[in-house]
């Protein structure tokens, strides 16, 4: 099962992706702890991609054999950087929650447009039936 949206520019554009993760997480009768999961790690990765990156951006969900993977592409070669956060600073975390909640994370550079994506797995995904 797959799902894509192109987010709109600014800073709607995280809601507009945590509403349509919700959405598909309804749909694909995801647990809701674990899509609670998925919701902040969403929400981190395409803020950063609104503020750092480049437009568009997009949001692509695929569960696969009880795995959620998530990317979210942006129109900005620029690889993320996981950099420890100074004492006080309020940014800087989004990647060290990515790196503590999911399964398996990465970005890459895109081959077929200009850009890269961010992604994260998470697993055992399906509710009980």
């Amino acid at each position: 099962m797959d799902a894509e949206v192109t987010l709109p520019d600014g800073p709607e554009g995280a809601s507009f992706a945590r509403r349509a993760t919700a959405r598909a997480a309804e749909l694909w009768r995801l647990d809701p702890e674990l899509t609670e999961t998925a919701l902040l790690l969403v929400s981190e990765l395409t803020t950063n991609a609104i503020r750092h990156g480049a437009p568009p951006v997009r949001l692509s969900l695929r569960l696969h054999s009880g795995r959620l993977r998530v990317e979210v592409a942006d129109g900005s070669p620029a690889l993320p950087q996981l950099a420890q956060p100074g004492p006080g600073q309020v940014g800087g975390r989004g990647l060290h929650i990515v790196q503590q909640l999911a399964a398996r994370w990465g970005a890459h550079t895109s081959r077929r447009r200009l850009g890269k994506t961010v992604w994260f797995e998470l697993g055992g995904m399906l509710r009980g039936r």
